[in-house]
Parts: C-alpha cells; structure tokens; sequence
C-alpha cells in the first residue's frame, strides 16, 4: 500500500534465552535483506519466559516518518484551481481567472512541453485527499493535455503519478485507487497539467469528489485486520487510514478481535550508537551477527563492526491488546463502542478466531 510509506520491518521468529547477565555473552543472527550498513535499529521481543524472540530490523527512516502534517478536507466535494497557476519549462502560460471557468493559455517557447503547475498546500500542509474516490475534470483544450498529481514523502522526496488525458470537450470522473498504489495520497502537494503544444484551456470544473460506494453483494475480495487493541478510542485512531484505503480500493475488511490469554511481552530497542563506551551491543557486518552482554574490549577506529545502544526496554500491556479476563457483557459493550465509533462502509463486521475463548469468558 503506497499511501503508506513507512520502512518495511522484517519479523523472524528464532529461539533465543532472555537477556545474558553483564558476565557472558550471547551471539544472534540478524535477519532480514537490509545491508548491515543500513542498519539504525534492532528490535528484540520476548514473549513471557520462552525462549522465543521475534526481531525486527529496520533502515534508515527520515525525522518525523510518521508524523503527517496535512490539511484532511472534511467537505465531500473539493474544488481546486482557486489560486493562480505558475507554469514551469519553456513556456509561457496566462491565466485569465482565478474562479470557474478558468481560462489558461499556453504558449510554448522551444522543444520542451509546457508544464502547469497549482499547488495544493493550505497554510504549508500538503494536502491529504484518500478519503476522496475521483478527481473529476471538466472544460475543454485545443490540445491534448496530461494531467499528473505530485506528493512529498516523509523525507521530502517527491513522486509523481499520471492522473489521465484529457482532450477537446472532456468531462471525466478520474478514480483516485490506482495513483493510491504509485504515491501517499495523504501528502499531495501539487496538482499539474502538461501540455505539448500551444493550447486555449478552459476549467469549468477540477474537484475531489467523495461518492459513496456501490454496496458489494457479493465481494471478491475481504480481508481481516488484527490491530484490536481494547480501548476503543485508539483503534479508531490507529485503524483509520487502512479503512479509508480499503475503502478507496472498494475492499471489505473484517475486524479481528483477541480473547485468548497473551503472553507478556518485553521490547528492547538498540539504537546505532557512534561511541563504543556506550555500547550495549556489537554488530558484526560481514557474518551479520549481533554480540550482548559482556562485551569484548574494541577498537573504536575498526571498520568492521558496529555498535549498538539500549534506547528503550519496556514490557507490553497485556490487557491493552486482549480482552481475556474480562466478562462477556463487557466484551459485547465493546463490540458496540466500536462500531458506534467507525463509521466506515468497508467494515464487514467483527470475527474471533478463538470462539472457545470467548465462550469461556464469564457472562
């Protein structure tokens, strides 16, 4: 899924003892495909007093990787164009109105095509249109015009996805689900038309458009999401952009809910540490294998390992993630919290895949 550019992560499963004591050491495969180089942060879970450990490797991840600073629009219908345009290349455009109908016209200055260009960032935010379904399009063009949406990742890189052509007399509901899977529709910054040669354009329309989806009678596709924490509030949160995704691809999702008894679970995080003396951790690029506990004396200035420090150590809460323990009037009041909460008509229903569970829950 595009709109969500996080770093992938890599779970492994393999079996490990707890923590070593400061007095021994304990060696451990890194997995995953990431150079070691890349290496920023290694994640190690255990899960109660087994000796299983899931970790997780991951890259380098830009400041601010999940923190969206975009203007979500609440209005089901969007118009664009409500500024003047600036036009880019060889090129020289004029533009007659700010207000529909808008009356562009481009006259090109050499070989390069005539590019267009309205930004759609309100008070510095980009813009985030996934919960809208079409980019609807209407006016006319003396000339063949190609019209492409630009969004800016979390580390200002920009990518840009073709919306579609337009051409002569056009009046075109464009759908948003296929540039969903090619850029972050949550961080949309531009909005452009390119034109090949000299062209009298005419915009009677340019708007987002939030249409409310056919009812699927007999879906082709469902899945189910297991994110169910217990408080309510926070799964609206944590689920909301994978339901307004699903939605825009017209799947249906299923909510997952746990009853069963969970393992506590202890996160440590080492974090890619520059000086040796700090070091919890050290990493050996070439047999990818990462030393704990008691430590070796170093060479600060060798190449060919790298060092890692314990930046956080916390134990999961339980009760946050599964509702075992709790009654089944109390699990049923939740149930009810939820969908009076998520309003989303992707959302199928909610499933258990541990009914026995649940059944053995006090009434």
């Amino acid at each position: 899924m595009s709109f969500i550019a996080w770093t992938a992560a890599i779970p492994i499963m393999i079996v490990l003892c707890l923590w070593p004591s400061s007095t021994r050491s304990q060696e451990l495969a890194v997995p995953g495909q990431t150079p070691p180089t890349e290496i920023q942060e290694i994640e190690l879970i255990h899960a109660g007093d087994h000796a299983v450990l899931k970790i997780i490797v991951r890259g380098r991840q830009p400041a601010n990787s999940f923190t969206l600073s975009s203007y979500r629009p609440s209005d089901p219908h969007l118009a664009l164009f409500v500024q003047t345009g600036t036009s880019v290349g060889g090129c020289r455009a004029q533009q007659k109105r700010v207000v529909p109908p808008l009356r562009v016209r481009v006259a090109r200055e050499g070989t390069s095509p005539c590019e267009l260009v309205w930004s759609l960032r309100t008070a510095n935010n980009s813009l985030d249109a996934l919960s809208f379904q079409t980019l609807r399009v209407r006016g006319s063009t003396s000339s063949p015009l190609l019209i492409t949406l630009v969004a800016e990742s979390a580390d200002q890189r920009q990518s840009t996805a073709e919306v579609g052509r337009v051409a002569d007399r056009f009046d075109v509901d464009f759908p948003l689900a296929p540039i969903a899977r090619q850029l972050d529709l949550r961080r949309l910054t531009q909005v452009t038309l390119l034109a090949e040669n000299d062209a009298d354009v005419v915009l009677e329309e340019c708007a987002w458009m939030n249409q409310e989806p056919a009812i699927l009678l007999i879906p082709s596709v469902d899945f189910w999401y297991w994110d169910y924490p217990t408080d309510v509030e926070e799964l609206a949160t944590i689920s909301g952009d994978t339901l307004r995704y699903v939605r825009l691809e017209s799947l249906l999702v299923w909510l997952a809910m746990e009853t069963t008894r969970l393992l506590p679970e202890r996160h440590v995080i080492l974090k890619h540490e520059d000086d040796p003396a700090l070091a919890d951790g050290i990493l050996d690029p070439v047999r990818r294998k990462l030393t704990l506990g008691h430590l070796p004396a170093v060479d600060a200035h060798r190449q060919d390992q790298m060092w890692f420090r314990i930046h956080h150590d916390t134990t999961v809460l339980l009760e946050r993630l599964s509702f075992a323990g709790r009654t089944q009037r109390e699990v049923r009041h939740a149930i009810s919290r939820v969908f009076a909460k998520i309003h989303s008509p992707s959302v199928s229903g909610l499933l258990t895949y541990d009914l026995p569970g649940y059944l053995g829950l006090q009434k």
